[in-house]
């Protein structure tokens, strides 16, 4: 993706003379966001209690397409975050296995050290 959460969520529909109300429309395939992640987006603007289409004014729409950017990084960073958290938790598991394995294999054959000193 070349955009920046900016432009995904700020995109309307034509250029020229639009309707504010028009920004509160999302339609995935215009913006670039899957449908899951718009729901997503949606569920955590009405979560915060915003009304799921406030009054269409300038001062309005701004700050509600800056919550809604915001939203946006916050879920696309929690994403990034799991996946590393899973593939650190894989990585913790195998260097796990390979030290008990190694364990295992050297306590299993005794190691006898010969005398140096002469009888």
């Amino acid at each position: 993706n070349d955009k920046t959460s900016k432009e995904i969520i700020s995109t309307r529909a034509g250029v020229g003379v639009y309707m504010r109300s028009e920004r509160l429309i999302a339609d995935p395939s215009s913006i670039g966001i899957g449908p899951r992640m718009l729901k997503k987006i949606s569920q955590l603007v009405s979560e915060l209690g915003v009304p799921e289409r406030p009054l269409p004014t300038a001062a309005v729409m701004d700050s509600y397409d800056k919550l809604r950017q915001d939203a946006l990084k916050l879920l696309t960073l929690q994403n990034f975050l799991q996946k590393r958290k899973a593939e650190l938790r894989k990585l913790t598991l195998t260097a796990s296995q390979k030290s008990a394995s190694a364990y295992t294999t050297t306590k299993s054959k005794p190691v006898v050290k010969k005398s140096t000193t002469k009888r």
